[in-house]
């Protein structure tokens, strides 16, 4: 790796992300396409300047290894239920994205990482984002628990 260590931001990025790993995947066998996955991530930002987006989009693409990527069948509906990993046309008890937040969400589930940078958010934007995935995590990973370098992100 080239910047991984000296990029100040891509340094906290990547505490961040060994965190959110160590406390997501259990797997006690090999997963090569996982493996894959994290390896040419983690080239993707070292090789790349406008990563503000990164680990948002690394965590809802990770979602797909550990089994609770969001059922986007009904992806034109106005809110999305955490709990339940899908689209949604009314507002449930259950946590839930809407407004601005599912914009945002809805435009990473049609990207890939050569596209984050066109999704234009602030930083109130990326907060609320990121909280909502770290709830997303919480809901469906027994065990999971909020990463402490959080803080570093923000």
């Amino acid at each position: 790796y080239q910047s991984l260590y000296a990029d100040m931001a891509k340094n906290a990025m990547t505490l961040f992300l060994a965190e959110l790993l160590g406390n997501s995947i259990r797997e006690e066998e090999r997963n090569e396409e996982l493996f894959e996955f994290l390896e040419a991530s983690l080239q993707w930002l070292d090789m790349h300047r406008n990563v503000a987006n990164f680990h948002l989009y690394f965590m809802l693409s990770l979602t797909r290894f550990l089994g609770f990527y969001p059922d986007v069948y009904q992806i034109d509906k106005p809110y999305f239920d955490l709990l339940e990993g899908e689209f949604a046309e009314k507002e449930s008890l259950n946590p839930n994205l809407k407004g601005e937040n599912i914009y945002f969400f809805k435009s990473f589930l049609g990207t890939n990482f050569d596209a984050i940078h066109t999704i234009k958010m602030n930083k109130t934007n990326r907060q609320e984002l990121l909280k909502s995935l770290i709830l997303y995590f919480e809901l469906h990973l027994q065990g999971f628990r909020k990463p402490k370098s959080l803080a570093v992100l923000n």
